[in-house]
C-alpha cells in the first residue's frame, strides 16, 4: 500500500492544507503512486466523498487534490528529462509551432518571433525569427541587438493552449505518439523505507487500460485537443476593490498561486497609490482613452522601481521573488527593462494593466505598457508578468466579470488583443476581453463565456487572421453559438486601438462564422479566413437571423433585439473627442477600500 500521509505532507507542505485532505483520504488505500494520482486527479466536487459538503469546502478540497496530483507527476517521472530523451529528438517542431508560420531552412525550423515580426523593417527571414534546435526547447530570436527575445517551445505551447506544465508535456508526448500516462506507469516509482527510490513495474487493470486507449483514440473534429471548459458559477457576484494587503501577513500559510497573487496584489497597490498620474494620462490619452477610463490602471515610474524592489524583499521571500520572475535571477534587481533608442537596457515609466479572474479583481497578471524610446524594431513595447503554470493569466477588460457573465441583456463579448484594445471596444459600448497575445486563449476559461454573441477583432495582421480561425473553433467547442469576425481595411490601421484613434471604428464590417455539421467530416469554417465576404454592419439583423435560423426562437437573452444594444449599432456611434486631461488626478488607491478577502488556498 502507498502511504497517503506521507506523500500529502511531501507535496503539500501546509500543515493545515494537507489536513484537510487527509482527513477526508486517509483510509483510502492506493496501491501505486500512479493509481493514487489518478484518483485525486480526476476528482471534483461531484465525487460521493463531498456530497455533505459546503461549495467552499469542496473547491478547497478540488484544488488541492489538483495541486497533490500535480506534484505527484513529477516523483512519478522527471518531465523535463522526459522531454529531452523521448519527446524532442522526435518533435515535429513546425508541427507544434503552427501559430508562428513555420518554415524550413539549412536543418533549422524558423518560425516568426511574435515579439519583433511586425514591427521589422527586412524581409529576409533570417532575421525575424526564432530559431528552435532539435533535442532542446530553446527558441531564440536571431536579431540580438534589438530583440533577443527568448522562450521555450513547452512554454510558448503552454501559454498558447492555456494548460500548465504538465498538460504541455503531455500535448507534445501525444504529437511523437507517447502515452504520458502509459511511459508513467512502465517507470513508476516507489517509496521504500530507507527513503530511496526503485524502478517496479505496475499491472494495471487491462480494461483501464482498453478505457484510456478508447478515450485517446476520440479525435477533435476541430483539429483541436480536447479542453475541460469551465462552467460560470450563475450564483456569485464579482467582488471588487478588494484589500489583499489586510492578509499579506499570510503569505507564508497560503498555496502557491495565492502567493503569487499576493505580490501582484502589492505591486498593484504600489502602482495604484502614485500621485503623479500625468504621464500616464498623457500616454492614455494619445492613444484616444479618455480620463474617465484610466481609473484602473497603474502608474509605475522608474524612478519609484528600486523603492519598490526593496519594499518587495522586505515583505516577501526574495527566492520567491526570483521563482515568479519578479526580480533577476542574477542580480535580484527588477526584471523589467526596455532596450533604449542608445541600445541599452533601462527602467522606464510604465502603464499596468491587471488582469484577474471573472469572480475577483485580485490580479492573476500583469501587463506593462513602457513610455520610452525604443531602439528600432525592439519588441518591448509591452511585457507580460506571467506564471500561467501556477495562476490563470486570464484576459484583460470588462467582459471579464461574473455579473456580465450572467447578464442576459448583455449579449455581446468582443474578443481583441491587449490592453490597449480593449479600453478601445469600450467607447462602442460592448464589454471585451483582451486577449494578452493573439494565441493566448486560456482555453478552459472560455467556456464562461459561451452563452454571449461573440465578435472576433483581432489584429488585422497574419497571427490575428490565424488565431482568429482557432479562437473560433475553441469558442464553438465550449459550447457558443454565434460568432462574428469583426474586420476592417488595412488602411484605417491595424488594430482598435488604430481606428479609435483614426474615428474609424464605424467602418468595422462583421462576418458571420458558419461550421458545417457532420458526423463525417470535419467542423469547417465557411469560407478560408483571408478571402472572406465581409458583411456590411447595416445588415447585421439579417445575419442574426441567420444565426437563428435553426432555432424556433431566439436565445433567451435576445429575445427583444431593440432591448440591447445590436452590434450594428457601432455604424451609428461617432468617435468621441479625449476629454481633457487632468494632471492632478489621482487613481484611489487599493488600501482605501475596507473589505478583507481571504484568498482561495
Amino acid at each position: 500500500m502507498i502511504d497517503l500521509t506521507y506523500y500529502v505532507n511531501q507535496t503539500i507542505g501546509n500543515k493545515e492544507e494537507s489536513k484537510i485532505l487527509l482527513e477526508k483520504y486517509s483510509h483510502y488505500r492506493f496501491h501505486s503512486l500512479y493509481g493514487m494520482k489518478q484518483f485525486f486527479q480526476e476528482l471534483d466536487g461531484n465525487h460521493k466523498s463531498l456530497e455533505n459538503n459546503t461549495d467552499k469546502i469542496k473547491e478547497s478540497v478540488v484544488t488541492l487534490s489538483n495541486a497533490l496530483a500535480t506534484n505527484l507527476d513529477f516523483l512519478l517521472t522527471k518531465p523535463s528529462e522526459f522531454l529531452s530523451d523521448e519527446v524532442y529528438p522526435k518533435l515535429n517542431y513546425g508541427s507544434v509551432l503552427y501559430d508562428l508560420n513555420p518554415s524550413e531552412q539549412s536543418g533549422n525550423v524558423m518560425v516568426d518571433c511574435p515579439c519583433c515580426v511586425d514591427t521589422a523593417k527586412t524581409t529576409d527571414k533570417a532575421y525575424v525569427v526564432m530559431v528552435g534546435n532539435q533535442n532542446t526547447d530553446t527558441i531564440q530570436c536571431n536579431r540580438l541587438k534589438t530583440c533577443g527575445e527568448k522562450t521555450s517551445v513547452v512554454k510558448h505551447v503552454g501559454d498558447r493552449e492555456g494548460i500548465n506544465f504538465i498538460d504541455t508535456v503531455k500535448y507534445l508526448a501525444n504529437s511523437v505518439g507517447i502515452d504520458y500516462d502509459a511511459y508513467v506507469r512502465g517507470k513508476e516509482m516507489h517509496k521504500e523505507d530507507n527513503g530511496n527510490f526503485k524502478d517496479t513495474n505496475y499491472n494495471c487493470d487491462i480494461n483501464e487500460i482498453k478505457e484510456n486507449a478508447k478515450k485517446k483514440k476520440a479525435v477533435n473534429k476541430f483539429g483541436i485537443s480536447p479542453i475541460d471548459f469551465k462552467e460560470a458559477n450563475k450564483t456569485k457576484s464579482f467582488k471588487g476593490n478588494i484589500n489583499v494587503m489586510k492578509v499579506i501577513g499570510k503569505y507564508n500559510t497560503v498555496s502557491e498561486q495565492s502567493k503569487v497573487q499576493m505580490i501582484y496584489s502589492y505591486i498593484k497597490n504600489f502602482a495604484m497609490k502614485e500621485k503623479d498620474r500625468g504621464k500616464l494620462l498623457d500616454y492614455l490619452s494619445n492613444r484616444g482613452i479618455n480620463n474617465d477610463k484610466s481609473s484602473d490602471v497603474g502608474y509605475l515610474k522608474a524612478n519609484k522601481i528600486n523603492e519598490l524592489v526593496q519594499e518587495l524583499k522586505e515583505v516577501f521571500n526574495v527566492n520567491d521573488l526570483v521563482k515568479y520572475k519578479i526580480l533577476n535571477e542574477k542580480s535580484k534587481t527588477w526584471n523589467y527593462k526596455l532596450l533604449t533608442a542608445d541600445e541599452k537596457w533601462e527602467y522606464c515609466d510604465s502603464a499596468l494593466f491587471f488582469m484577474h479572474d471573472v469572480y475577483n479583481d485580485i490580479p492573476t497578471n500583469i501587463e506593462f505598457k513602457f513610455f520610452g524610446d525604443r531602439t528600432q524594431g525592439s519588441p518591448r513595447k509591452a511585457v507580460s508578468m506571467s506564471n500561467s503554470a501556477i495562476v490563470d493569466s486570464n484576459y484583460y477588460g470588462s467582459a471579464n466579470n461574473i455579473d456580465f457573465i450572467k447578464d442576459d441583456k448583455q449579449a455581446q463579448c468582443w474578443w481583441n488583443e491587449g490592453a490597449i484594445d480593449a479600453k478601445a471596444v469600450e467607447y462602442l459600448g460592448f464589454k471585451s476581453n483582451g486577449l494578452i497575445g493573439a494565441g493566448k486563449h486560456f482555453n478552459a476559461n472560455l467556456g464562461h463565456f459561451k452563452d454571449k454573441v461573440h465578435i472576433i477583432a483581432l489584429d488585422e495582421d497574419m497571427a490575428g487572421a490565424k488565431n482568429s480561425v482557432i479562437l473560433a473553433k475553441k469558442l464553438k467547442m465550449a459550447g457558443a453559438q454565434n460568432i462574428f469576425f469583426a474586420s476592417w481595411n488595412e488602411e484605417y490601421g491595424n488594430d482598435l486601438n488604430d481606428l479609435l484613434n483614426s474615428k474609424n471604428l464605424d467602418k468595422i464590417k462583421l462576418t458571420f462564422c458558419k461550421f458545417n455539421l457532420s458526423e463525417n467530416e470535419d467542423y469547417t469554417i465557411s469560407s478560408d479566413i483571408t478571402k472572406i465576404q465581409h458583411l456590411p454592419s447595416d445588415l447585421l439583423n439579417q445575419a442574426y437571423e441567420i444565426a437563428f435560423k435553426d432555432t424556433k426562437e431566439l436565445p433567451q437573452q435576445v429575445n427583444n433585439i431593440s432591448e440591447i444594444k445590436e452590434i450594428d449599432s457601432i455604424s451609428n456611434i461617432e468617435s468621441q473627442k479625449p476629454i481633457e486631461v487632468k494632471k492632478n488626478e489621482i487613481a484611489p488607491p487599493i488600501e482605501e477600500h475596507e473589505e478583507e478577502y481571504s484568498l482561495a488556498p
